[in-house]
């Protein structure tokens, strides 16, 4: 009866590796084989210390050009991929291609990379970069809110829907650099009380940093103490 429920579970779920498609064991739960996470290409080494992007460091300077000559409303921002071919691919399918299976796997990884890098941050709320209703209906999923659940249920931390998308806008990576900041300006709502809190916030990917660093503006205008970023993968040349 054991072996026969087991080829029944497989059936129906066969764990795969997000990057590779490796068959993995089926108590597996974070889908990502010895292989490649060896070979992936971790945000660790070699950041920014303001918002966690790859840099050329000269002279020890740890923060990079665009946090330095740019105004950033959050306080520190982590990630736990550079933004290269593999992660990109599995970000892509999860995003727009309906592979809502991966939302664990990639919820599992940035849980711990929080855990690792922001172990001495005060957090007293968890919440994630809202989609426009419209944007809801058309893709049919919350990607972000699907990540920040499992970062909730994995950190202990309490998830709140806390930024509302008032305007429906064109999606960032079909602009250049200079229209995005325009392009959702004034585009979010906070909903609830968050003066004097730390705020969590959690993204799928940072590229600019112009969407996560609008609504770190709308949180801190809103009183929030503290505002933290923490996305699955980060872009080096944006």
């Amino acid at each position: 009866m054991k072996k026969l429920l087991e080829r029944v579970k497989r059936l129906i779920f066969v764990p795969k590796c997000i990057f590779c498609g490796e068959v993995l064991p089926l108590s597996i739960t974070v889908c990502l084989c010895e292989k490649c996470r060896a070979q992936a290409p971790f945000a660790n080494d070699k950041i920014c210390e303001r918002c966690g992007k790859p840099i050329d460091m000269v002279q020890g300077d740890l923060i990079c050009k665009t946090c330095r000559n740019e105004k950033r409303y959050f306080d520190k921002g982590i990630s736990v991929f550079v933004y290269e071919e593999k992660p990109k691919q599995a970000i892509i399918r999860f995003k727009f291609y309906n592979k809502k299976s991966f939302a664990r796997t990639l919820g599992s990884l940035l849980a711990q990379a929080i855990k690792d890098k922001l172990t001495d941050m005060e957090i007293d709320i968890l919440t994630y970069v809202p989609l426009h209703p419209k944007r809801l209906r058309e893709r049919g999923y919350h990607q972000t809110k699907m990540l920040a659940h499992y970062v909730s249920e994995i950190c202990g931390l309490p998830m709140q829907e806390v930024l509302v998308k008032t305007h429906y806008t064109p999606p960032q990576r079909t602009l250049k650099a200079a229209e995005r900041k325009q392009n959702i300006a004034n585009s979010f709502w906070v909903a609830l009380d968050i003066k004097g809190k730390s705020v969590l916030l959690i993204d799928d990917v940072y590229t600019t940093g112009i969407t996560v660093n609008t609504c770190a503006k709308a949180l801190k205008k809103a009183g929030a103490k503290q505002v933290l970023v923490a996305t699955v993968a980060i872009g080096k040349d944006f």
